[in-house]
Parts: C-alpha cells; structure tokens; sequence
C-alpha cells in the first residue's frame, strides 16, 4: 500500500515489538486511522535507518502513519 500525505496520512514514527502495538492502539482510541508499513517501504530521509538496530528480536521496524478518521 502507497501511502500519500496528500491524501491526508501524516508519518508519525518507526517502531517495532510491543512498542508498536501500543502506539498503533493509542492513536486508534484518539480516533485515527492507522496505517503500518515496512520501514523500507516507507521511504525516508538519507541515512534513516540506524533505528534498525533497536528492533525487538524478530520483529521488524515498522513506520505508523495516521490520519483523521473518515478522509
């Protein structure tokens, strides 16, 4: 899945593990809508991906990406 600003997604922030399962639950309960994918599907910016190495054992980096529910 392409994820757009121009539709309206804004990238919050890359997690992975239990982290991320928290982070995505958090921004549902504030009533976004949440998008999760694969930081290297994500894009970035040069030399992003030194977060690699903080990922819970097995579990890849995932980048959240939110936008208000119902666009």
């Amino acid at each position: 899945m392409k994820i757009r600003e121009d539709e309206g997604w804004t990238r919050r922030h890359s997690a992975s593990g239990e982290r991320l399962r928290e982070a995505v639950a958090e921004y549902e309960e504030l009533g976004f809508e949440v998008r999760v994918v694969p930081a290297e599907e994500a894009g970035g910016e040069e030399g992003c991906g030194k977060c690699t190495g903080t990922a819970a054992p097995g579990e890849p980096v995932m980048v959240i990406f939110t936008r208000p529910s119902g666009e």
